[in-house]
């Protein structure tokens, strides 16, 4: 699946979702879901700078050219956000990673 493709299913999974409050609770079950980061990537220099939560972010490269992030928050409802973003750029190619656009996060709702 590509990266618009999961985009789009984001959007149909929160577009029915009755209220924001649901909307909430699914993120935070994103975070719930997201597997434990590895204790090297708590490194200051994993560390998102200009969140007021604490966000450690990590890419790697694939073999064959994708990219695999990994991250984690100290905060529940960041944590799920960093979850989401996860679902629907890692394992992606970088280029197709560049040219997405950002507008489903609006679209979430």
């Amino acid at each position: 699946m590509d990266v618009d493709e999961r985009q789009a299913e984001l959007i149909k999974e929160f577009s029915a979702l009755p209220s924001w409050e649901d909307r909430y609770k699914r993120l935070i079950e994103f975070g719930k879901k997201l597997p434990p980061l590895p204790k090297e990537y708590y490194a200051e220099k994993f560390k998102v700078r200009g969140c007021q939560s604490s966000v450690w972010l990590h890419a790697e490269p694939m073999p064959d050219g994708r990219v695999r992030f990994v991250a984690d928050s100290d905060a529940l409802i960041v944590k799920g956000l960093v979850a989401l973003l996860l679902r629907v750029y890692s394992e992606a190619k970088p280029d197709e990673i560049l040219s997405a656009s950002t507008q489903f996060l609006k679209d979430l709702g």
